[in-house]
């Protein structure tokens, strides 16, 4: 009986730690550029105050086409001046002008950049892109142009 009883508690313990340090990946991996690589791509949105209307359009062509950002493994961020989300989440560990920064971004008006597995940047544009513009591109990039192949030896 009190060996059931460990039991039952290493198993309990056992499953807080899996919840917990999911928990914690999840809280960093939805906030740094670093933890997508290789698993994800990234379309950044960058808009200041006057650029809204430009953000939301892009948004919008991009969320109309949800199942083609999930083929190609595309997470959206939107920086809106300090304020950053990775697909609606709040970044809490990465800031607009950080981002900036690091992608070579002005910190006024509106710039798209796309960002390939592998972390280098694939695109700019400083004007709202459509997504079949954007799978176009990156559906010529060899490391997609494998996906698909496996994608499609999977099929069968």
């Amino acid at each position: 009986m009190r060996q059931a009883r460990r039991l039952v508690v290493w198993a309990r313990l056992a499953l807080a730690g899996v919840f917990f340090f999911g928990a914690i990946d999840m809280a960093h991996a939805d906030g740094s550029l670093d933890a997508h690589r290789w698993q994800n791509r990234l379309i950044v949105i960058f808009a200041d105050q006057d650029s809204k209307k430009e953000m939301e359009q892009q948004r919008h062509m991009l969320l109309t086409s949800r199942r083609g950002l999930r083929d190609r493994q595309l997470v959206i961020v939107e920086v809106d001046q300090e304020l950053v989300t990775f697909d609606g989440l709040v970044s809490q560990s990465v800031g607009g002008d950080e981002l900036r920064n690091v992608l070579n971004v002005s910190s006024s008006g509106f710039s798209v950049v796309l960002i390939g597995k592998d972390g280098g940047v694939k695109m700019r544009s400083t004007v709202p892109t459509t997504s079949e513009s954007l799978f176009a591109l990156i559906d010529a990039m060899p490391m997609r142009q494998r996906e698909m192949k496996e994608q499609q030896t999977d099929r069968r």
